[in-house]
């Protein structure tokens, strides 16, 4: 071996046996830095940045991915350092794209309905540090990709199309399997993983499973749709200036407020949905209220009205009905198809006019 090519070896040794050193520091901070960065760029940036920055994390997991299953190298070969700083490289962006998919979903809906999807990806997101030495797995890190690579889909198809509709959701889903499937093949012939293919497959076809059945019993939020801004109010003005009911600090911490309706006055429910540019749909409020006798929420009224996407603090609505009864309330903010954005829950006192 030449003088230049030992010294390059020896460097290059000295810098695995650091990272592997240091490798339990390293990979937390990987992932802490993704998850900090994700949540700073999801209040600041827009729709189209925020895709962006999964795009890149993306390509980013598959470039990583790829070098860590290719075989055909040594220590001297120029790709070392890359394969070397691959597995961070991954760490990091896997944690992005998960803590992504976790405020996407976090704010697209109503934790009541969607607690399992982001049961879910929370543990995706602490097992991709705790149990790294499982989930850095090839099959294991084919299914997180595919979960996160079905989310970015399905959210930029529903931008794209301008649509909320099960065919959009559907086209994305079956264009994320193109894509998955693109990589499965790289995989497979980089690294000789002919013996994993299949195990590969159905992980990937359990994903896309999963996905839909949870859409279709409407688990998965409204994405990109996200509610800003719901409160009951006594008045809404043409300018959008409430009336609502005074509470304390403590009790803007409880939820479900305590309302003194006179019989006969009407009681306001004031939503702001934000929506993409170019995206328009309608929005339904169910007023509904508790049976103390069934123990179950009884839709009272349905009441709809259309927004527009482009407002960043959300398009502004109201539904309205008068001489609610006293007891338990709620108004469930959905779609059309019934995916819930969101609920207000508060108690009707009735008091003497």
């Amino acid at each position: 071996m030449i003088p230049g090519s030992r010294q390059a070896l020896q460097t290059y040794k000295r810098v695995r046996a650091f990272a592997h050193q240091y490798e339990r520091w390293f990979m937390p901070a990987m992932l802490v830095g993704g998850t900090g960065f994700d949540v700073w760029q999801f209040r600041v940036l827009d729709l189209r940045e925020k895709f962006i920055v999964m795009c890149v994390y993306v390509v980013t997991v598959m470039g990583s991915m790829a070098l860590t299953a290719y075989r055909r190298s040594d220590d001297l070969s120029p790709l070392r350092y890359l394969k070397l700083a691959a597995p961070f490289a991954q760490q990091f962006a896997m944690g992005g794209l998960l803590s992504t998919a976790l405020l996407f979903y976090w704010f697209s809906g109503t934790l009541s309905v969607t607690w399992p999807l982001v049961v879910l990806v929370a543990l995706l997101m602490i097992s991709n540090e705790t149990l790294r030495h499982i989930v850095l797995r090839p099959l294991v890190q084919i299914g997180m990709l595919y979960f996160a690579l079905f989310s970015l889909f399905a959210i930029w198809f529903a931008h794209l199309f301008a649509s909320l509709s099960w065919p959009v959701f559907l086209a994305g889903g079956f264009a994320s399997m193109v894509v998955m499937s693109l990589l499965l093949a790289l995989l497979v012939n980089l690294g000789d993983l002919y013996t994993d293919r299949i195990r590969m497959w159905l992980t990937i076809a359990g994903v896309f499973v999963f996905m839909n059945v949870c859409y279709f019993l409407n688990i998965i939020p409204p994405i990109p749709l996200a509610l800003r801004d719901a409160t009951m109010a006594y008045s809404v003005t043409n300018d959008y200036v409430l009336v609502t009911p005074e509470e304390s600090w403590i009790d803007r911490l409880i939820p479900g407020e305590t309302i003194l309706v006179t019989p006969g006055d009407p009681l306001y429910a004031y939503t702001a949905v934000y929506a993409p540019e170019g995206l328009s749909t309608t929005i339904v409020h169910q007023w509904q209220r508790y049976d103390d006798e069934t123990h179950r929420w009884e839709t009272e009224h349905t009441l709809s009205f259309a927004i527009a996407g482009g407002r960043p603090d959300g398009y502004r609505g109201y539904s309205m009905v008068s001489s609610l009864a006293a007891g338990k309330w709620r108004v469930s903010v959905e779609t059309t198809t019934g995916q819930v954005l969101g609920r207000i829950t508060f108690t009707v006192v009735t008091g003497a006019e």
